[in-house]
């Protein structure tokens, strides 16, 4: 999260949705706040007196999004993602039917889907979908620095390349109301995803 007290925002950096490239955007502006218990990046906690900042959060589609985290915790060499992708489903699946919204853990805060995360800050003023980002960047109505570096970018398969009806109904239940509240459509039956993004 970055505080910028001079221009009078608040950007939420959800985890796998470009916010290292919007971190260096925003972080012009802003400070991060410290981080909350062990938790190296992401924090929700609104300092007080600045309620009434404009809020903006990044967020992605979330079948991409499944699979960033992944193909991160494969980078990173995690237990549960070398494990298999399924395993990793299971765990994201988890910590959407289990987690409390207020929990800032990494292994399972920020494994939430993007209504959870944000469900203790809401309302949002601006999202910012990665697929659109430069084009979400450019109309907030914020006199600043909108150059938008691209860091951290994975050349990895997307989601249609690993796609069964199974993988899409997991990620169907982790990511649960992101579909409608955040305008993405949910797909019921892997081939219409796969013919879609063919």
């Amino acid at each position: 999260m970055i505080i910028s007290d001079s221009h009078k925002f608040i950007y939420y950096d959800l985890p796998k949705t470009g916010s290292c490239s919007l971190d260096r955007v925003f972080s012009r502006y802003g400070k991060c706040i410290p981080k909350a218990l062990n938790n190296k990046k992401h924090n929700r906690i609104v300092p007080k007196n600045k309620e009434n900042y404009y809020k903006i959060a990044s967020i992605r589609n979330p079948y991409e999004r499944a699979i960033s985290f992944y193909h991160q915790g494969l980078a990173k060499n995690f237990d549960i993602a070398k494990k298999s992708l399924d395993a990793l489903l299971d765990h994201l699946v988890y910590c959407a039917l289990n987690g409390e919204p207020n929990d800032l853990s990494t292994l399972i805060g920020n494994h939430f889907p993007i209504w959870k995360y944000l469900y203790i800050v809401e309302p949002i003023d601006y999202y910012i979908k990665l697929e659109y980002i430069q084009e979400d960047l450019n109309n907030i109505p914020l006199n600043i620095n909108k150059n938008l570096p691209h860091l951290n970018k994975r050349n990895h398969p997307k989601f249609k390349d690993y796609i069964n009806q199974e993988r899409l109904e997991k990620i169907n239940i982790w990511a649960g109301q992101d579909f409608k509240k955040y305008n993405y459509k949910r797909y019921e039956d892997a081939n219409k995803y796969i013919i879609d993004h063919t």
